[in-house]
């Protein structure tokens, strides 16, 4: 490995270069439509709709950007569109990121989005210079007229692009004319995340932002009956103690005195008579007994059970797969600013309509008066699609009005997650004599969602699914 670092470091154009630190804007840039601005220095900004999360869509989206424009994606700046229904996914719809969408959503959608800047700008040079606009082409942040040399840098042709009526029919690149796409490029926000400039909803301070600890139940189905909070309100820093939806909200300057008033509660809850018996093993118990029953058909193939009955060989076996918690490394928090003429919410979300919509009904406002300011995320894996820690922010920021910022523990999370659910198989190959597969059954127990990936990819004569809902 050591041999290995060296060789690459005595070839360093054998490995792209990181870009630079990402600069502020030179100006607020020219609107050309929902997607796009263009900057003085020729450089653009592009509105992106899914959130970061750690898994590269940023830089992902800003190479399609780059590819549309004859930039190198240095050149491309980026900023989390705000909730509005016009950035929903471009699979699904729905303004959220998820089931590795990103690229394959916006594949198509955000290049001819950016491509219909481009040929704005390629008319706006060529009304200028008096020639036909398929004669120029976009070439190095800017249109050049081939015949004449002549060329002009997108921050020259921005404004008078920007008054052009938009384009009906969009050109894409075609797949062999890529220069970006399928190359190696250095993730655009490392510089950033090395310097610790990159900020996580957990960065966001506002002033006279104060910060809350939420105790919550210990089993689902809890609800409060009573607490006593006379000594975690005498813990210095606390501001206020206050049943939300949740649990109870411990309100202070800081997280510490949060935590420090959350741990003198003194909290009775009423725990439902079954919470006990809900244990792994009672669990797994009830999915092995719905593997003993047939299920419901789901994919039959030729005959699966008649190729078992003639197998020269079986191979079975059974797997369990137990409930288990997402973990983000950044810890879920949310940062809520409720006023009466709007409410501002700063978070690390996967679901930034969800999230608008949670805030507008617990304060009352319209949806427009609710903006989500998208942060980046340590982490997400499915968990901030669900907007509990959204709730809390907005909950307690109303009760005080001023900002709140809500931060969950580790061992809130752990015990407090949407968890994936447990699921059972059983699984069964029939083989000939020569050991090729003959047939594949497979009886899943557990909730719908664990039907997906059920569909082999393998030329298996004979496959048969079944699955029995354990709920």
């Amino acid at each position: 490995m050591r041999r290995a670092i060296a060789r690459a470091a005595e070839a360093p154009d054998s490995l792209p270069a990181l870009p630079p630190p990402a600069s502020a804007a030179p100006d607020a840039g020219i609107v050309l439509n929902d997607w796009v601005r263009v900057h003085g220095d020729d450089t653009v900004t592009v509105q992106i709709n899914h959130s970061e999360l750690g898994q590269g869509a940023l830089t992902g989206l800003a190479m399609l950007a780059a590819e549309e424009l004859e930039l190198e994606p240095g050149q491309v700046r980026t900023e989390f569109a705000p909730a509005d229904a016009k950035y929903g996914n471009g699979l699904w719809g729905g303004q959220f990121t998820g089931g590795s969408s990103s690229i394959r959503g916006e594949w198509e959608r955000l290049r001819k989005e950016v491509a219909a800047a481009r040929m704005l700008l390629i008319e706006a040079a060529a009304r200028r210079w008096k020639r036909k606009a398929q004669d120029l082409r976009a070439e190095r942040a800017g249109v050049l007229d081939p015949a004449s040399g002549q060329r002009l840098g997108y921050g020259a042709l921005a404004a008078e692009a920007a008054k052009l009526p938009a384009r009906r029919r969009v050109t894409i690149k075609p797949l062999d004319a890529m220069k970006i796409v399928g190359r190696p490029y250095p993730r655009l926000d490392i510089p950033d995340m090395a310097t610790g400039r990159l900020r996580y909803s957990m960065d966001v301070t506002l002033p006279g932002m104060l910060v809350a600890s939420v105790a919550r139940p210990p089993a689902i189905g809890s609800r409060l009956k009573h607490f006593a909070d006379e000594a975690a309100r005498n813990i210095p820093g606390v501001h206020d103690v206050f049943a939300i939806d949740s649990g109870v909200a411990v309100v202070a300057d800081d997280f510490w005195a949060a935590s420090r008033g959350r741990q003198a509660l003194d909290i009775e809850w009423v725990t439902p008579g079954n919470a006990a018996a809900l244990t792994h093993e009672a669990v797994y118990a009830e999915l092995d007994s719905a593997l003993a029953q047939d299920g419901k058909k789901v994919r039959n193939d030729g005959n699966a059970k008649a190729a078992l009955r003639k197998a020269e060989r079986i191979i079975e076996a059974r797997y369990r797969t137990p409930f288990l918690a997402h973990v983000p490394l950044e810890p879920l928090n949310c940062v809520a600013d409720v006023r009466a003429d709007g409410c501002d919410v700063y978070v690390g979300t996967q679901s930034q309509e969800d999230s608008q919509d949670t805030a507008a009904r617990l304060t009352g406002l319209p949806k427009h008066q609710v903006r989500v300011h998208t942060q980046f995320a340590g982490g997400g894996f499915g968990r901030r699609l669900e907007t509990d820690f959204v709730a809390d922010a907005v909950q307690v920021s109303r009760r005080m009005a001023r900002p709140v910022q809500v931060v969950w523990t580790r061992a809130d999370d752990l015990q407090h997650d949407r968890y994936r659910p447990a699921g059972a198989a059983r699984l069964q190959a029939a083989l000939d004599a020569r050991g090729a597969a003959l047939a594949w059954f497979m009886r899943i127990a557990g909730s719908e969602l664990v039907l997906e990936g059920t569909n082999v990819p393998y030329a298996i004569p004979n496959v048969r699914e079944e699955h029995v809902e354990v709920s």
